[in-house]
This record gives structure tokens, sequence and C-alpha cells, in this order.
């Protein structure tokens, strides 16, 4: 089965994600807006996980509007790290 466009550039990213090339980070972070559900399922496809703490409104949008709330996913490097060995 071919893997679809959209998920093998940021495999292709993750992959080339080594210890040894990034002492000082701890993780890759991505946000969208709550109601981009393309792109939190790329996120959730590529191994981010949602980090609910870490939601955050948007600060040039009003509270309220659609595009204000922005869910947060996380990718920890012991995480990486485990399904990369």
């Amino acid at each position: 089965m071919v893997e679809p466009i959209e998920l093998q550039r940021p495999r292709l990213w993750l992959r080339r994600w080594r210890a040894e090339d990034l002492p000082a980070l701890a993780a890759r972070v991505s946000f969208s807006t709550a109601g981009n559900e393309r792109a939190r399922r790329l996120m959730k496809a590529i191994g981010l996980r949602r980090d609910p703490p870490g939601d955050f409104l948007h600060p040039r949008l009003s509270d309220g509007r659609p595009l204000c709330p922005h869910p947060l996913y996380r990718l920890c490097r012991e995480d990486w790290e485990a399904a990369h060995g």
C-alpha cells in the first residue's frame, strides 16, 4: 500500500530527527485550529499526541470565534526514540 503524500514528508522529517543532532530539544510540538481536522489527523498519524494542558486561545483572536481555540500536539524525544530505536 502506498502511503498518502501528506504523510510522506512529515514522516521523512521525523526520521531525520536524531538525538545526537538535537541535544537540547526535548520534544517537537505542533498546533492547529480546533476545527482543522485534516491537520489534526496528520499530527496523530505521524505520532504526535494531544497535550490538553498545552491547548491555548490564539492571542490575536477574540474569545468565542471558531478559530480561537488551538489544540497542542507533542512528540517527546523518549517516545520518538522508543518508536525509531
